[in-house]
């Protein structure tokens, strides 16, 4: 039988389903975990906050991720 979380639960990413072999009941409360975690650290917010340290660890790190190569790696150059 093919189980669908969004049935259940439509936020749910379908690889915590995967994850918990497609086990409904231990998928959502490994699901409600995560939402609580999520809700402790304010996890969704976390973007909007200030970074006060930011000006200085990029004084000390002045690189930053560019892009991929035609192969596909990534590559960062260092900016002076």
């Amino acid at each position: 039988m093919q189980v669908s979380m969004a049935a259940v639960e439509p936020r749910c990413p379908p690889g915590v389903l995967a994850s918990e072999r497609k086990d409904v009941p231990k998928t959502l409360a490994t699901w409600q975990r995560t939402l609580d975690w999520r809700a402790e650290f304010d996890v969704d917010n976390i973007l909007a906050e200030p970074q006060n340290h930011y000006e200085v660890i990029k004084g000390a790190y002045p690189h930053a991720f560019h892009g991929r190569s035609r192969g596909e790696d990534s590559f960062t150059p260092l900016l002076d």
